[in-house]
């Protein structure tokens, strides 16, 4: 049996949307639980209106930093499972490519947990490649759904993936800008870390509808099939 034959006799047991949907929401599950008990350098409480979502996993800041990173790495690997099976869902060569980056994307993510705000280096370099990847993958992704022979998503999927990437862009060109405030000199609202939430919350979003969507059409499938 190939690779090919294997995987989707793999996801026609356990649709990726389970994949999706579970790590999606470990990645927020663990974002709500430290944000819930974080108490920042001048004892202020966690806002995404002002606060880095990294900031949850600084170790010595965030007193369960280690629930933040656990969550991203765990999340970030079943991801991986989600990108592979949505990429043979849609049988294009779109599909595949986004599958592609959507893997190191996932993996980069499970790297932001590996490698929190205390190791600046390849904790930044590691943020930077997930949201650069992340972005990239919902955009072919989006390709993919306009391009697909049969219709297997709805189009306006791919409108939802634009305004996904919107945000990710967004968010980036906001970090050469602005530049005038600091972890000590906190606006009520400091643009970049709001985008920067914008931009998870759109992901995961996407990610969750998504696999929802596919959840029902599996199952649906599933009880006609046994008709």
């Amino acid at each position: 049996m190939s690779t090919k034959d294997t995987l989707e006799v793999f996801y026609k047991k356990v649709s990726f949307g389970w994949w999706g949907l579970v790590g999606s929401g470990i990645v927020l599950l663990s974002s709500l639980i430290s944000a819930i008990t974080y108490i920042g350098r001048q004892g202020e409480l966690y806002s995404p209106l002002n606060h880095f979502v990294s900031e949850l996993g600084e170790f010595g800041i965030s007193p369960l930093a280690h629930v933040f990173n656990s969550g991203l790495i765990v999340g970030g690997l079943l991801l991986v499972f989600y990108v592979v099976g949505l990429g043979f869902f849609f049988e294009n060569i779109f599909g595949m490519l986004a599958t592609i980056v959507g893997v190191f994307s996932s993996f980069c993510c499970s790297a932001v947990g590996i490698f929190p705000m205390n190791y600046v280096f390849a904790h930044g370099l590691a943020a930077s490649l997930f949201f650069i990847a992340g972005g990239i993958t919902i955009l072919i992704f989006a390709i993919a759904i306009l391009t697909q022979k049969k219709k297997k998503v709805p189009k306006y999927f791919s409108f939802m993936g634009v305004v996904t990437v919107t945000f990710v862009v967004t968010m980036a060109l906001s970090a050469l800008v602005d530049t005038s405030y600091s972890f000590y000199n906190r606006p009520d609202v400091w643009f970049q870390p709001a985008l920067e939430w914008a931009a998870i919350l759109s992901v995961n979003g996407w990610i969750m509808w998504s696999s929802i969507f596919n959840l029902h059409k599996h199952y649906k499938l599933k009880r006609l099939d046994s008709i």
